[in-house]
């Protein structure tokens, strides 16, 4: 597909989810009229008590796309953001991303994700913010609960990006 290389692809994972949940996002992102080609995709990364080769699955798959380049806003689960983020070096600062002006008007809490050791074990430190935890009404939107949003380093579309992370951590 030659579209998705100028599309902004957002990615929602979570335990369960699919694209079918995902409507609300959509047509909430569809009001960025600035930026009309935002795909929105969804990945299950299972239960991994219940269905281990269901999460084995979701984490290649998702593992895939990133590699690929295929993901620029992430909207997850505090696992998976932490699980993903390399130390919070996989997504943009949002100092990087946001001018102060900017972060002071969003009301979302800002979040790093927790600092990993070499055994992958929590060293009780956090990354600097990278994320945001989104509101109960923007969670909802992806038809889920306790969501937050990150942008990866290699997003190249930073400004569509921003107007998507703005508008969901805009929410009250």
């Amino acid at each position: 597909e030659e579209s998705s290389s100028t599309a902004l692809n957002v990615v929602v994972a979570a335990t369960y989810v699919d694209d079918s949940m995902l409507e609300g996002l959509k047509t909430e992102l569809s009001t960025l009229t600035d930026y009309p080609d935002i795909t929105v995709s969804a990945v299950a990364t299972g239960d991994s008590q219940a269905d281990p080769m269901g999460t084995m699955a979701g984490m290649a798959k998702l593992s895939g796309m990133m590699a690929a380049g295929e993901v620029d806003v992430f909207i997850t689960d505090a696992d998976n953001a932490r699980r993903y983020g390399d130390n919070g070096e996989a997504y943009i600062a949002l100092a990087d991303l946001f001018t102060g002006e900017e972060l002071a008007a969003i009301p979302a809490e800002a979040t790093g994700v927790p600092v990993l050791d070499d055994e992958s074990q929590e060293t009780g430190e956090t990354s600097a913010p990278c994320g945001f935890v989104l509101s109960e009404s923007a969670s909802a939107l992806a038809g889920l609960a306790d969501l937050q949003i990150f942008v990866f380093a290699n997003c190249e579309k930073t400004d569509a990006a921003k107007a998507v992370v703005s508008l969901l951590a805009s929410m009250e």
